[in-house]
């Protein structure tokens, strides 16, 4: 059938497949013979559309617009000529005009003679819904170029003006009948439908206004009244009625009670209305836990009236506290948050939004993306990295809700909670362990099916503390109940042989009970509970109730039922049209009849939407069950495909449920890519349970797909390679890669076999394996290069190289991580994401190893360039590692303030994105620069944090540095006993990482300033094998506590060629610190020695003093004061001024010690220093 809509912008479709009529005129002609309807005079059309030429002219124009017309339509018999006039066929023409007016004249005056406070009956609401829905805008040929004449616009102008006037009344009277049926979200729709018809009718506005107060929306009726005094004052120079005004308190007093919404839809499944019967014993527990602050599990079999009792004790809480309701779907057990989302999405109100900090905002646009596009001057989203700690994001939950606890008591519900995903209930467990319910905060009750099934749930009971979550069995009805129940439905108090049988078929279970009742009075119109009358065969079970019920619908409702139930618990109506093989207005004529029957029902979000819920679960469950498998997977591959075509490419929080459609469908590869895509979209929210089971999902899949491409499974494994290996889950890298491993065998493909080969390098990494995850990088890298796959082959050369470097091949590690470079050099710019994440690897390695091998300035050069690369691909990740490296390489030339700067940046990445290894990294080395500034507590405090990750997660290397530096701070504070405590620790600690080294050498000057000649041997160890592996940022600080040491016992000729040697190089070097401390001891050896004058070294003194405070270490700057004082005193110059500097850099000291445990030895350390000068 030819479809001509003429409301809104108007379309041309031909059995539901859009039809283009390319030509303007017959365009233009077609809408007009279709808005009229009736046949129309060739002469009347010929002067409407060219009145400014013949009559001979314009009737030319017509015979071959008219034939331009045919030619467009597939059927040019739908055009008649009867005579001398033109009309469509009717009978194959369906025009959404004609039909609006159809239905309003089978209304007739029926719905304006229902009083305004009554709802309208059924069938007059539902012809007049239907006449509204046929509206897609408030004009009539929307955009249509109709300036062929002055009178083809008279024309429009008259009709749209008399279809507008006919379409408002039935607008005013549905947003009235939903007023009076309780539901204002409805009406608001309807109403705003109505002004953008006639939008200075101040009763509309009124009504509208009325409307948003009583569903609580404030900021959308603060919105709508500012726009309506500016419309009014603009275009009519006045203000809102008095009405309107009167309201003006409600909308903008913001600290007037909270106003919940009016409607609230609760998922309850029953068919049949009945009041809440029994359950006292429970409704009493239940008041009792939210007095206590506790909130509440309530576990019991599927349709034991768990939703219900809910339902009841929230009606019965006062004061009425906020409520939020969430319900969890099997098809949604694969999307992370989903249940949160939408509870969020639709119970959260705008000015709420609005008054929430931006950076939890920012936090939460992950999961609401409209927050951006609504808030979007406000909102920055924060940088997310795949796999980083969802800490962040489940703070910033806790935040909202928190704010709407403000004005009163909260209760939010979880309903069907055993198909909830990890990562909701992850959400539920932090909010309960951060206690946002207590202090009569309000409630969290979670419902779930107690014969169903969840992990994730049983750990939830355990790990929350039972004074916070009780569980709660709810109960069957019993034999009174029933009685009790039954005399509600029928009016009269049933036999009691008719109440033991009822009990036994239904076990007292609420659900099949109303069902069991509810067939009985589809069946019979008498009482039917005399023993004499008999009975009839009641059902046994409710799959039979339902089965009863669906064989009782049409054809037509029983083929569209079929395919909701495969689209899921919840539908949309879009996705279901698809579905189905016929046209949208039979599909809408199926879901009417469902609803009638109760079978489903709208889902009422507060939000427009075409989407259905199933009443019950049980329900979809039975039709499930009575479907043969080759119609279902039939079904599963059309709603995959109209999923897929809906979504787009990759489908979003949305994958799972494609990917479980085309798994069901028996279709392996689109599963396959649809659970990989599922499996990424997790990963990239943190919601690492749902990744990991969709990844083993995808995995399961490889063998049943005989055409899967090798690309694909990379794809797979890569993501998840990543994702194990920065949660640092081991034995899933070694799983993992083995089986890609054999994959790669089987097929044979260098791609596969090299990249196993590189993520098991990386699993000996997590295990600090140096040795075999070298052997694996070598393995891999000519498979790499063969592979075609430059990313991969750029990240095994880097791969290489920091192997090499763990091993302390470090010259042989810069030579890697430069072959790594040298693969993109020619490749012109931009590079893809992953070559530049590739390249800013290599740069970071770069940084890092020329930092170690004791030139920083290098190393900084290339942890810049690395972090241009991270920040161009977007990683968060990258971007916090090239920091570390800043940080370390600012230490090592003596910029400790800028080293800082640099680091603070990387912890606020590292800490937003969960980033352990690198966090711990940052907090050591941060601790190195604090002490070197002289900022204990700071130092110490980040060593802690350092030895806390590092010990958690394993970090050997940062456990050994931290150790290091907590011995630093004993050594500066001249505590050697526990300086010597801690550099043993860092040892240890090291398990055979180079970082033993430092800890080894500073141990030994330890051991020598006491005396011990083992500290002597330590020190040379360290040098020597430091040397050996080309860490100078070891062997050279070593070599100066050496030449320390040895000026001591061994002042002479060779001692001072050393110093010469060792200021030389690190001159050459820019160690500047290291430099300048050369530069002290030869001062100080010239004074021992007396060699030079005192004037010359006090000269000396005082320009070494003035380089030490511009790299604000105040450790050796002490040290010079110290000299400089023993110089005056020589020269019987007064002191004074010397001793004020050092008491300021005292002073300094001691107030940055704060609350760490250094007092002691602080105190012990400037008595020494005060009585070494008499201060």
């Amino acid at each position: 059938m030819l479809r001509v809509q003429l409301f809104g912008t108007p379309t041309v479709s031909d059995d539901d497949r859009p039809l283009r009529v390319r030509r303007r005129l017959p365009r233009l002609l077609l809408f007009y013979l279709a808005a009229g309807g009736a046949a129309v005079g060739r002469d009347q059309i010929a002067t409407l559309f060219w009145p400014h030429i013949p009559n001979a002219s314009a009737r030319r124009r017509l015979r071959e617009t008219l034939s331009q017309l045919r030619t467009a339509l597939p059927d040019p018999g739908v055009i008649l000529t009867p005579e001398e006039s033109i009309a469509l066929d009717l009978h194959r023409v369906d025009v959404d005009v004609l039909t609006f007016r159809s239905l309003l004249h089978k209304a007739g005056r029926a719905p304006w003679l229902v009083p305004d406070d009554s709802p309208l009956p059924p069938d007059l609401h539902q012809t007049l819904v239907q006449a509204a829905s046929l509206w897609r805008g408030p004009r009539l040929l929307d955009g249509v170029d109709l300036s062929l004449s002055a009178e083809l616009e008279d024309w429009h102008r008259h009709l749209e003006n008399s279809l507008q006037l006919e379409f408002l009344p039935v607008l005013k009277r549905l947003a009235r009948h939903e007023t009076v049926v309780g539901n204002p979200v409805q009406a608001v729709q309807w109403l705003s439908q109505a002004l953008e018809i006639d939008e200075f009718n101040e009763e509309l506005h009124l009504a509208l206004l009325t409307a948003l107060l009583e569903l609580g929306w404030r900021d959308e009726a603060r919105q709508h009244y500012r726009k309506l005094e500016t419309l009014l004052q603009r275009e009519l120079g006045t203000s809102p009625s008095a009405q309107i005004q009167a309201l003006r308190p409600r909308i903008f007093d913001r600290d007037g009670e909270f106003t919940l919404p009016v409607e609230i839809t609760w998922p309850t499944h029953t068919s049949l209305r009945v009041p809440f019967i029994g359950r006292d014993d429970i409704l009493k527990k239940m008041q009792q836990a939210y007095n206590n602050g506790e909130s509440l599990l309530l576990v019991g079999e599927a349709g034991v009236g768990k939703t219900r009792l809910v339902q009841e004790f929230y009606r019965r809480l006062r004061p009425t506290p906020r409520l939020l309701i969430a319900s969890c779907t099997p098809q949604e057990k694969n999307l992370p948050y989903q249940p949160w989302i939408e509870m969020l999405r639709h119970g959260v109100y705008g000015d709420e939004w609005r008054e929430l900090p931006e950076i939890w905002l920012g936090y939460l646009s992950l999961l609401l993306p409209e927050l951006i596009a609504d808030y979007g001057k406000r909102v920055e989203r924060p940088v997310w990295q795949p796999g980083q700690s969802r800490g962040a994001l489940f703070e910033a939950v806790r935040q909202v809700l928190s704010h709407l606890t403000e004005n009163r008591p909260l209760l939010v519900f979880l309903d069907d909670a055993h198909w909830a995903d990890e990562s909701t209930l992850a959400i539920a467990a932090y909010l309960l362990n951060e206690g946002l319910f207590s202090g009569g905060r309000g409630m969290l009750i979670l419902a779930a099916r107690a014969e169903e099934s969840n992990p994730q749930l049983e750990r939830l009971a355990v790990d929350v503390s039972l004074k916070r979550l009780s569980r709660l069995e709810v109960r069957r009805l019993n034999q009174d109940e029933i009685a009790e129940l039954t005399y509600h439905v029928f009016g009269k108090m049933p036999s009691p042989t008719f109440l033991e049988r009822v009990t036994r078929d239904t076990g007292g279970n609420p659900l099949f009970l109303l069902e069991m009742l509810r067939a009985l009075l589809a069946t019979q119109s008498r009482f039917p509970f005399r023993e004499s009358e008999g009975f009839l065969p009641l059902p046994k079970s409710v799959q039979d109730l339902i089965r009863e019920r669906l064989q009782r619908l049409s054809a037509l409702a029983r083929e569209v039922v079929t395919a909701a139930a495969v689209l899921g618990s919840r539908f949309d109506v879009r996705i279901l049209e698809a579905v189905c093989p016929f046209p949208p207005a039979e599909t809408a004529r199926a879901l009417e009849e469902l609803e009638d029957d109760q079978l489903i029902r709208l889902a009422a979000d507060g939000k427009p939407g075409p989407q259905y819920t199933f009443v019950h679960e049980k329900i979809r469950e039975a039709i499930l069950n009575d479907l043969s498998a080759a119609r279902k997977r039939l079904y599963h591959h059309k709603c995959a495909r109209a999923l897929e075509k809906r979504l787009g490419g990759h489908g979003g929080p949305r994958a799972a449920v494609v990917a479980e459609h085309y798994e069901s469908a028996g279709d392996p590869e689109n599963a396959f890519l649809w659970w990989s895509r599922a499996a990424e979209h997790a990963y990239r929210l943190s919601s690492l349970e749902d990744a990991t089971a969709a990844f083993r999902r995808a995995e399961q899949l490889i063998p049943h797909c005989d055409n899967l491409d090798e690309e694909a499974i990379y794809h797979l494994y890569q993501v998840w390679n990543d994702m194990a290996f920065e949660t640092s889950d081991t034995d899933t890298l070694w799983r993992i890669n083995r089986d890609l491993l054999h994959l790669g065998e089987e097929r044979n493909s260098p791609l596969l076999i090299g990249s196993a080969l590189d993520g098991l390098s990386d699993a000996c990494l997590s295990e600090n394996k140096f040795q075999e995850g070298l052997e694996y990088t070598r393995r891999a890298e000519g498979l790499l290069a063969r592979s075609g796959n430059l990313f991969e082959y750029m990240e095994i050369l880097s791969h290489r190289g920091v192997f090499e470097y763990m091993l302390g091949y470090l010259k042989e590690a810069i030579t890697s991580f430069h072959a790594a470079l040298a693969l993109c050099e020619n490749i012109e710019e931009p590079l893809p994401p992953l070559v530049l994440r590739a390249r800013g690897n290599a740069h970071y390695q770069l940084g890092l190893t020329h930092t170690l091998t004791g030139w920083p300035q290098i190393g900084w050069n290339h942890a810049e360039r690395s972090l241009q690369d991270y920040i161009l691909c977007n990683n968060p990740y990258g971007q916090a590692m090239a920091y570390s490296v800043l940080s370390l390489a600012g230490y090592f030339l003596g910029d400790y303030t800028r080293a800082c700067h640099e680091n603070q940046k990387g912890m606020e990445l590292a800490e937003r994105i969960g980033g352990w290894r690198v966090l711990g990294h940052l907090s050591a080395y941060r601790s190195l620069n604090e002490l070197a500034l002289g900022h204990l507590g700071l130092a110490w405090r980040y060593a802690q944090k350092a030895l806390t990750i590092s010990e958690r997660h394993g970090h050997y290397e940062t456990t050994s540095i931290a150790y290091r530096v907590l011995g630093d701070i004993h050594y500066y504070l001249q505590d050697p006993a526990k300086a010597e405590e801690f550099y043993r620790k860092g040892i240890e600690a090291a398990r055979g990482h180079f970082a033993a080294l430092d800890s080894l050498a500073r141990l030994g000057n330890v051991l020598m300033r006491r005396g011990q000649q083992m500290g002597k041997t330590h020190l040379s160890q360290a040098i020597a094998q430091a040397e050996e592996r080309d860490l100078a940022s070891i062997s050279l600080p070593a070599r100066v506590h050496h030449i320390f040491q040895k000026a001591h016992v061994e002042p002479g000729e060779e001692t001072h060629r050393e110093i010469e040697s060792l200021l030389q190089e690190t001159e050459q070097r820019a160690l500047k610190v290291y430099h300048l401390t050369l530069e002290y001891l030869r001062a100080r050896l010239a004074l021992r020695e007396g060699k030079e004058n005192p004037e010359t070294i006090l000269y000396h003194l005082e320009d070494l003093a003035a380089d030490v405070q511009r790299t604000e270490n105040p450790w050796l700057g002490i040290q010079i004061r110290i000299l400089q004082a023993e110089v005056l005193h020589r020269l019987a110059v007064s002191d004074l001024g010397v001793r004020q500097i050092l008491h300021t850099l005292l002073d300094k000291l001691e107030d940055s010690i704060g609350d760490a445990p250094l007092w002691e030895a602080w105190t012990k350390y400037r008595q020494a220093i005060s009585s070494l000068q008499a201060l």
